[in-house]
């Protein structure tokens, strides 16, 4: 397949794209760049031989012309081809590099279609003359950016990092010390490594009855951290048009082994996390990188250790009665992995949701009695009487937030996969998918959670050509514990 994509349009630059796509197939090799007009036979499914080829690049030229927005302002369709390549590229992470030619500008983020708003954020490329030493410039910087990103995308798992971080980030290697690496089996008898450490799976001699949790006083606030983060941050959300405010959250604090394994949360806030977690790469011009300070050694710290707000996320993967998983294609609007696949429920557990399970003056409580629904009810607007069972997954922590911790369930519904997404959510925050599935419930036996081991990459490209975008990194986390549920026992280590 074609390493290269060229997205254009016919009105604004059709010549130029076709001298492009000559010039790079002679740098690249034949087969190597994709133009829709030269590799697409006549009779073909072409929306489904574009959909395969911008999967399949590993780069997507955007060619702007002068006359880029007349011509999608023009645009008779209802829906926009040029504007549907690149809202596809964008939700599959790939790197975008707009190409701009014969004096054009690029386009204001205000007058682009909301759902490719986020193309102005991408460097561009210009062609400074048609002079053929400036066409010979532009074509070696693109094959630069090529041979840049090739090593990192090639062979790897795809991972699900989020672009405003760094899409080009492997942080298996940033990490080489991190001892229990989240990793699936595949068909090849390869491990499908993710960046997560699995800290608890279903097999720790443990159920959610026998999980203790305990609030401990004292509102949490980071010592360290990026304010410039936190103001790109927020001028981003106000761009999008997203309200950005502050929220209490809990953050796990220490998780302590024995005859029985308690997890031990401590207040703080959402903005303690965007400051902290979020801010992992962002290299303040006074305080550097943040995960250059705190895991300088190859591996996370322990969680009574750590100085980051890591508040905790509660995830779900969803099954319906009629044999489908329910998951989300997130808007692009939202902070948390936007234009990226998201398991059926997910969010943040806050101190309300541990105290609710407390009898009481006391502090202390099992898992199973901590509320993990609301954001079900939220997202989905499936209420907890229609929750046939609930099991727990695992507990895992993000190397890509410095290990933020994240809870995993995965639940069966007593409704049908139409009639969860006829559902009424209190805030929607992107579009909903079914996908069948065999085997689609939420406790597997071992041999129907080694046939989804084997199959565990096919599921994921299933579920990212049905719905157009990239799996995120919870979505992996969550899918693994799943198809690992019958695995050995962990070591606590967290």
């Amino acid at each position: 397949m074609s390493a290269v994509f060229i997205s254009y349009r016919r009105k604004d630059s059709e010549q130029f794209s076709a001298r492009l796509h000559e010039g790079l197939d002679k740098k690249l090799g034949q087969e190597e760049v994709f133009l829709d007009v030269e590799n697409i036979d006549v009779a073909a499914d072409w929306k489904l031989r574009l959909q395969t080829a911008i999967n399949a690049a590993s780069l997507v030229i955007v060619v702007i012309g002068p006359l880029w927005m007349e011509a999608q302002r023009d645009s008779r369709f209802s829906k926009d081809q040029v504007v549907w390549e690149i809202k596809t590229a964008i939700a599959l992470g790939k790197t975008i590099v707009p190409l701009l030619i014969s004096g054009a500008d690029m386009p204001d983020p205000l007058v682009l279609p909301e759902e490719i708003c986020l193309l102005s954020q991408y460097n561009a490329l210009t062609l400074a003359s048609p002079k053929s030493e400036d066409f010979d410039k532009v074509l070696t910087q693109i094959c630069g950016v090529l041979a840049h990103i090739r090593p990192v995308r090639e062979g790897k798992p795809a991972a699900g990092l989020r672009r405003f971080l760094d899409p080009l980030m492997d942080m298996l290697e940033r990490y080489p010390n991190q001892p229990q690496i989240l990793s699936v089996d595949s068909e090849s008898g390869d491990s499908y490594r993710i960046p997560a450490v699995a800290v608890l799976n279903a097999n720790d001699g443990c159920n959610e009855e026998q999980v203790e949790v305990e609030l401990k006083d004292g509102f949490f606030k980071a010592k360290i951290g990026s304010r410039q983060a936190f103001e790109e941050y927020k001028a981003d959300a106000i761009h999008r048009g997203k309200s950005f405010y502050d929220t209490e959250t809990a953050r796990l604090a220490d998780v302590v082994g024995g005859e029985k394994i308690k997890l031990i949360f401590q207040p703080t806030s959402y903005f303690e996390y965007v400051k902290t977690n979020m801010a992992m790469d962002f290299d303040d011009a006074v305080d550097g990188i943040l995960r250059d300070e705190v895991h300088r050694d190859g591996k996370l710290e322990l969680l009574s250790k750590s100085k980051l707000a890591n508040h905790t996320g509660i995830s779900g993967l969803v099954f319906s009665n009629d044999g489908h998983m329910i998951f989300q294609r997130r808007s692009a609007k939202v902070l948390t992995n936007p234009n990226q696949l998201c398991q059926g429920f997910s969010g943040a557990m806050t101190e309300d949701d541990i105290r609710r399970c407390f009898t009481g003056r006391d502090t202390h409580g099992v898992l199973q009695d901590v509320h993990v629904f609301r954001e079900l009810t939220e997202e989905l607007g499936i209420r907890k009487h229609s929750v046939a069972e609930r099991c727990f997954m695992g507990l895992s922590r993000e190397l890509l937030r410095g290990g933020k911790p994240e809870l995993f369930f995965a639940v069966d519904i007593d409704l049908s996969a139409k009639e969860i997404l006829e559902c009424f959510p209190k805030e929607r925050e992107g579009e909903t998918f079914s996908m069948p599935f065999r085997y689609a419930a939420a406790r597997l036996d071992e041999e129907e959670a080694l046939y989804y081991r084997q199959r565990f990459e096919k599921i994921i490209q299933e579920m990212e050509v049905k719905a157009g975008a990239r799996a995120s990194l919870p979505l992996l986390t969550n899918l693994a514990f799943w198809v690992n549920q019958h695995q050995p026992a962990l070591m606590l280590n967290a």
